[in-house]
């Protein structure tokens, strides 16, 4: 599993641009370069999260 954590100041983001923002990160960091088989690289994308923290202080 991969987790990438993404802060961001409390507030800024609603529910839809977290889960954009999650979504665009996985896609970037996955990438599109045709190196591995596409099944393959949709299991990897399923078992990735992104963590959005929203600190306090």
């Amino acid at each position: 599993m991969i987790l990438i954590e993404l802060f961001a100041p409390a507030g800024v983001l609603d529910q839809a641009q977290r889960e954009e923002a999650g979504r665009r990160l996985i896609d970037a960091l996955m990438g599109t370069g045709g190196t591995h088989a596409e099944a393959v690289m949709d299991s990897a994308r399923a078992l990735t999260q992104v963590v959005v923290h929203e600190p306090a202080a």
